[in-house]
């Protein structure tokens, strides 16, 4: 099926009873910000999300480097997030990002839990000097996951989790 943009949308933004607080979660079933996409159609849907500042609107991508190509400072109503699931098409997703987003913007993650079959985890922080600490949800989240699937998890020392966990897969 072919990727459309569907203006009618924007115009039931007008007539629906949103209340303050109101999420919208935007492309749902395709991807605002895939390369078919055309920037007019991008621009429309951020002015609708500009002019109801009440409201929430939810942006997510597998090509978050598009986000990069337009004015999303002073959007605090908007969520920003990627896929990360695993495959090689996603791999960098997390680091284009935060690399396309302004660092007050509001950015999330959603992650498929297949793991494609992996043989091994490991968890850890970046290394970097004054680098934030992943939340402990996170890697509770993957080692509970890894868990589920009996993949072997190790954590390293720089994550700081409060339980050593260093397992080895069998070779």
């Amino acid at each position: 099926m072919q990727p459309k943009y569907r203006p009618e949308y924007l115009k039931d933004l007008q007539s629906k009873r949103l209340t303050p607080g109101d999420k919208i979660f935007v492309g749902s079933s395709g991807d605002t910000w895939g390369e078919w996409v055309k920037d007019m159609h991008i621009t429309e849907v951020l002015f609708e999300a500009a002019i109801r500042p009440y409201l929430t609107f939810q942006f997510l991508t597998k090509k978050p480097s598009r986000y990069k190509e337009f004015h999303l400072e002073n959007l605090d109503n908007c969520w920003f997030g990627t896929s990360v699931d695993g495959t090689y098409k996603t791999i960098f997703n997390l680091q284009e990002l935060a690399a396309a987003l302004p660092e007050t913007a509001k950015k999330f993650v959603s992650i498929s839990s297949d793991f494609y079959d992996l043989n091994w985890i490991i968890i850890g922080a970046d290394s970097t000097r004054g680098a934030k600490k992943p939340p402990k949800a996170w890697a509770d989240f993957l080692i509970r996951e890894a868990r589920d699937k009996n993949i072997p998890v190790w954590v390293k020392d720089n994550y700081g989790y409060p339980e050593v966990i260093k397992e080895f897969p069998i070779i």
